[in-house]
């Protein structure tokens, strides 16, 4: 017997045959009010062969045509350790195989990161006597956006916003920021004297009800976050506009907005404009953390922008667009890949744990260099 279970958050798939272990058959979802399609997490309970193959055969359907090229799932047998398993993109499907020693296993597009971890997040910040949080406002299905707020309270401390997740089938990136959080509280509960007062100002979770839909892409009204920022509908996009607010509210020194890519196999920083913070940063981080780099960025690696909804919105304003244009400050977009990472010497391993730490390596090369905010 074989059983494809998807009834769990971010869970999402489709079924066409799951009769043989061996030839499990299942199409990738559309998220729910978007033509996107490109995330996939499940679970199949099976009694029979340990052997496992199953075909995503719309694979060649998916929104970013280059996604699969050296790409590799990931599979867990209790939904908490990840590994990457066999993956091959052949005549338009992907095929995923894995030589089972459990009857349960969970394949994901990446590690998930659950509303339930996110809550613990959160009840674990709000028990730091560095931080605060602050409830913005409610999504479209009733679920707090929240803002992390850690560092000093000083009138003139210098304001750094990270956001996270925008788009939510980006799991790295909230894997990331869980990392910069750590770290910051860490280093703020040991109340060291911090040669440049700073405040950091975080959503971990941009859009939690696109992370319980499964979605990829977009919220639960089909918006494509980070295309809305020149003026969010507070209905239609209400996690834009209260994070906004709070931005036009205690003012912007600098800005991360944390993404995953799903085309290079790079980890990498790009500045809506030059800046000399930007640059420094960038630096800095690569000689921290083996799994960033300097080399290569939107800038010298065409890509597409992807289906964000149903028609084009690559022309529409995004987050690091919007945030230099009002305060005229660093505004820097951080991409983390789906995918095993590429180096001149090999392929680099690229997981949940390995964005934690880059974030807990982002935290402290900020902390080191924040006095270069101008």
């Amino acid at each position: 017997m074989v059983k494809v279970s998807t009834d769990f958050d971010g869970g999402a798939v489709s079924i066409i045959s799951a009769e043989q272990a061996d030839n499990i058959q299942l199409e990738i979802n559309k998220d729910n009010k978007s033509c996107t399609r490109q995330w996939f997490y499940f679970a199949i309970e099976s009694t029979s062969d340990p052997l496992q193959r199953i075909r995503l055969v719309n694979a060649d359907k998916v929104s970013f045509s280059g996604a699969w090229q050296d790409y590799q799932a990931f599979a867990s047998y209790d939904n908490q350790h990840w590994f990457r398993i066999d993956t091959q993109y052949l005549d338009g499907e992907l095929m995923l195989t894995l030589e089972t020693t459990a009857e349960k296993v969970y394949y994901a597009y990446f590690v998930p990161y659950p509303l339930t971890r996110h809550s613990a997040l959160l009840q674990q910040v709000a028990a730091m006597p560095a931080a605060q949080l602050e409830v913005l406002g409610q999504t479209a299905q009733g679920r707090d956006i929240t803002l992390i707020r850690l560092g000093s309270a000083a009138a003139g401390a210098k304001k750094i916003w990270l956001i996270a997740r925008q788009q939510p089938g980006e799991t790295m990136a909230q894997w990331l920021a869980e990392g910069v959080i750590s770290q910051l509280a860490s280093h703020f509960a040991a109340q060291r004297g911090d040669s440049v007062p700073t405040s950091f100002y975080i959503v971990a979770n941009m859009n939690p009800d696109g992370t319980a839909l499964g979605n990829h892409r977009t919220n639960a009204n089909g918006i494509n976050l980070n295309r809305h920022w020149a003026t969010p509908d507070p209905l239609l996009c209400p996690e834009v506009y209260w994070v906004k607010q709070a931005m036009l509210q205690y003012g912007v020194d600098a800005f991360i907005d944390i993404h995953g890519d799903e085309t290079l196999p790079y980890n990498f920083m790009q500045a809506e404009t030059q800046h000399p913070f930007a640059d420094q940063l960038k630096l800095a981080l690569a000689e921290l953390d083996s799994h960033f780099q300097t080399e290569y960025d939107y800038s010298n690696v065409a890509v597409g922008c992807g289906a964000g909804s149903c028609g084009t919105s690559c022309g529409q304003q995004k987050a690091t667009s919007f945030v230099q244009q009002q305060f005229g400050v660093a505004s820097i977009l951080l991409e983390a890949s789906f995918k095993p990472l590429q180096s001149a010497e090999q392929s680099r391993h690229w997981d949940h744990e390995a964005a934690k730490q880059l974030g807990a390596n982002l935290a402290n090369t900020l902390l080191a260099i924040c006095s270069e905010i101008d």
